[in-house]
């Protein structure tokens, strides 16, 4: 198969670099998951989680 072509990626299934655009979502996930961590309530993360 040529080389070019090939839908087979030696990184493929390697995560991204980046998620761009996500970046107050992780922001807001990254707070409920340290309040849940210290045992405090947290809000839902909003985004359709």
């Amino acid at each position: 198969m040529d080389p070019v072509r090939n839908p087979f990626a030696p990184g493929a299934g390697t995560p991204s670099p980046e998620v761009a655009g996500r970046a107050m979502i992780l922001d807001e996930l990254t707070v409920t998951l340290q309040r849940i961590a210290l045992g405090k309530f947290a809000q839902p993360v909003p985004g359709g989680w």
